[in-house]
């Protein structure tokens, strides 16, 4: 991929990321944000990272968004997410991306096949599939493969928001 391009699919996904995430505007007064982080992986390493992650960062509101180029007809990139909810860490299907509302069925399918009970949920005007295990670093991974289409060579950009 060029590395202007990256730069820009960079740049937009952490503007995506921003706003898409509706944990942190709600937790606001509770947490204090640490930081925010970004770089890019090769899907086959995507649970090692998010293990990595949760294991420095388990306080609610932190969250690992593994960002694909793919983009919609809205011109937003489809992404998997994990982040840490109530004490529960989860994975996140966030409808601010045409390709994610577009795939939510298969989210669902590959959620229910893992074991995995999916709820709704919307906070900030922002509606999301979640379902909450601990195996989410794992099934991060299987929703990058089989329902957005990326195979294991290929690189996603990675996005960390932490709490102090």
């Amino acid at each position: 991929m060029d590395p202007i391009i990256f730069v820009l699919v960079a740049l937009v996904a952490l503007l995506a990321v921003v706003v898409a995430v509706p944990f942190i505007a709600l937790e606001r007064k509770r947490i204090r944000s640490g930081g925010s982080s970004s770089s890019s992986t090769k899907v086959s390493d995507v649970p090692a990272i998010a293990v990595e992650f949760l294991s420095r960062n388990p306080k609610d509101g932190s969250f690992i968004v593994f960002l694909t180029d793919e983009c919609g007809k809205d011109g937003a990139a489809s992404f998997t997410q994990i982040s840490v909810e109530g004490g529960q860490i989860g994975v996140d299907h966030v409808f601010t991306a045409d390709l994610n509302r577009r795939s939510s069925a298969k989210f669902e399918a590959l959620m229910s096949e893992s074991g995995v009970i999916v709820r709704h949920h919307s906070q900030n005007d922002v509606d999301y599939l979640r379902g909450q295990t601990e195996n989410a670093p794992a099934l991060a991974r299987e929703i990058l493969r089989s329902v957005l289409g990326y195979a294991d060579d290929r690189s996603v950009s990675v996005i960390e928001e932490f709490v102090e």
